[in-house]
């Protein structure tokens, strides 16, 4: 898994590609205590370039969104592909706030567009 991230006015951005893993959890855990720790309250997680996902890469998704709720905080989910998608709907895992873009989800919060989504 790579994460690029960006946090622009308090909200966090990150754009995952590759596999989610379990392997993944410390450097994801990590992006996510870090942002809290700076404020950020609203997190904007894109999907897209994700080939897959495993069960505790799904576990990881909804520990944060776990989290973030706690602190009465937004964890949303875009840009789900067909991969993703499918692992979400065969679980049933309707727990996320989902958007099909990024640009969707940032109008649905207010939050600008960060530089590596902006095209």
């Amino acid at each position: 898994m790579v994460i690029n991230t960006d946090n622009i006015n308090g909200y966090a951005y990150a754009r995952v590609s590759g596999s989610i893993t379990g392997a993944d959890v410390d450097m994801y855990n990590s992006f996510i205590d870090e942002r809290l720790s700076d404020g950020s309250r609203i997190f904007i997680i894109n999907l897209k370039d994700v080939r897959d996902i495993d069960a505790q890469g799904m576990q990881m998704l909804l520990s944060s969104r776990n989290k973030i709720n706690e602190v009465a905080g937004r964890f949303i989910l875009c840009g789900l592909n067909n991969i993703a998608l499918t692992l979400h709907n065969a679980r049933r895992y309707y727990l996320f706030e989902i958007f099909d873009t990024e640009a969707e989800a940032c109008k649905a919060v207010g939050a600008l567009l960060p530089e590596f989504v902006a095209s």
